[in-house]
């Protein structure tokens, strides 16, 4: 039986088709073990095999498809609502204990309750915190009493400064690429002579830190350079492209190629969003 391509493979193909301006084939089609997973020329002899692995905090991810899925109007609840929750938690098990809560939250007149939150005995809010860690609940809060009835369901984020240079992301990637993770990857690119052997990284909500995310999203709307140093990359692996599911700025991605860094589109015309790819 043929394989079909993951999302983010499928994801991942397009990026390079569009960038290189070349047609980019599945490879792994399931027949023989150890194959690559997308390559560039004929199968006998490819000119790029390359190999995609994310990544990716997996809990987060689900945590996060979750709330997006579970997110909407509420039966009992008034006006609209935000509750970040943890990645671990059940939004299902919460979904039903929340109106009774919110509406005790909404009639105090406080803006947003924290499951680290003290209120003093006797509070209207006093035993709220407790129920929110119960929950698995890190923040409620409204933003439009005069809402449908309906809760944002959302994860907490890390932060901090955000690097514009891309200064993190050789290190990183060097790093991330020899992990025992990783060996497979490694050990799937030895298996072929072509020329160019490349690893596709989609990087996801906490599958690396804040710093690369903050630069691969372009948080900071700026127009960016590309990272000013290179990466060490283990053998046989030439070239290495990175790119975030996600961005708040310009759809982009960076490319070492064996010499030199060079910015792709990552998002647009012919590229589509990961989660939404049909498998090919």
């Amino acid at each position: 039986m043929v394989q079909r391509l993951r999302p983010l493979e499928e994801w991942a193909r397009r990026v390079v088709e569009v960038h290189l301006g070349r047609t980019v084939a599945r490879h792994d089609d399931g027949s023989e073990d150890s194959m690559f997973d997308l390559r560039m020329g004929p199968p006998e002899h490819p000119e790029m095999a390359m190999e995609v692995t994310g990544a990716i905090d997996e809990a987060w991810s689900s945590g996060w498809d979750a709330a997006e899925r579970m997110s909407g109007a509420v039966p009992g609840v008034i006006g609209s609502w935000v509750v970040v929750m943890r990645s671990t938690s059940r939004i299902d098990r919460a979904t039903g204990k929340l109106p009774n809560l919110l509406a005790l939250v909404g009639s105090s007149g406080v803006t947003a309750v924290h499951d680290g939150d003290w209120f003093p005995d006797g509070h209207v809010l006093a035993d709220v915190p407790a129920q929110l860690q119960q929950l698995g609940i890190r923040t409620v809060a409204p933003f439009d009493p005069g809402g449908p009835g309906d809760i944002h369901f959302t994860l907490g984020g890390d932060g901090g400064g955000v690097d514009s240079a891309g200064e993190a992301v050789p290190a990183w990637v060097s790093e991330f690429l020899v992990q025992p993770k990783r060996a497979r990857v490694v050990h799937k690119l030895a298996q072929t002579d072509a020329p160019k052997r490349e690893v596709f990284v989609p990087v996801d909500v906490r599958g690396a830190p804040w710093s690369v995310l903050s630069y691969l999203t372009d948080i900071s709307r700026r127009a960016a350079p590309v990272p000013p140093s290179a990466p060490v990359l283990p053998h046989p692996v030439t070239g290495v492209w990175l790119a975030s599911t996600y961005h708040f700025g310009r759809p982009r991605g960076v490319r070492w190629d064996g010499s030199r860094w060079e910015p792709f589109r990552s998002r647009g015309n012919g590229i589509d969003d990961p989660y939404e790819l049909p498998t090919r």
